[in-house]
């Protein structure tokens, strides 16, 4: 899986994708020449029609993530915010789990950043049936 292609065979229309997607790292700065606090953590998948962005939260706050939602064909300025609407969950689910799958083969092709460390002999849970 390429992390980018070259634009230009886009442009020429030799090759197109399903999905765009954009990861943002608090790489930000705000007004104030500050890196943003707290920082901002976002994803973004867009196919032809729609646009979905999800604000990643601190790993110690589990709610269910902020985003936003935005039919492009109907409004492509991104002026309403179709998230929360419930005749867009469909769509929102389909977008979210393209984005899981993407995030899913990301860690296969760069292997974990985890898991290098063994357990000790004394630390090894054996599962047996019961």
């Amino acid at each position: 899986m390429p992390e980018s292609m070259d634009i230009r065979k886009v442009l020429k229309g030799l090759r197109k994708r399903k999905h765009v997607i954009c990861l943002y790292k608090n790489n930000g700065i705000d007004r104030r020449g500050e890196p943003f606090d707290p920082p901002i953590n976002t994803s973004m998948i867009r196919d032809e029609r729609y646009k979905l962005n999800i604000y990643h939260k601190s790993p110690t706050i589990m709610e269910f993530p902020e985003g936003e939602l935005f039919d492009l064909f109907h409004d492509p300025n991104e002026l309403k915010n179709l998230y929360k609407s419930s005749e867009y969950t469909e769509i929102r689910a389909t977008l979210t789990l393209e984005l899981l799958e993407f995030f899913h083969k990301y860690e296969l092709l760069l292997g974990s950043k985890g898991g290098e460390a063994r357990p000790s002999e004394k630390e090894k849970i054996i599962n047996t049936p019961k």
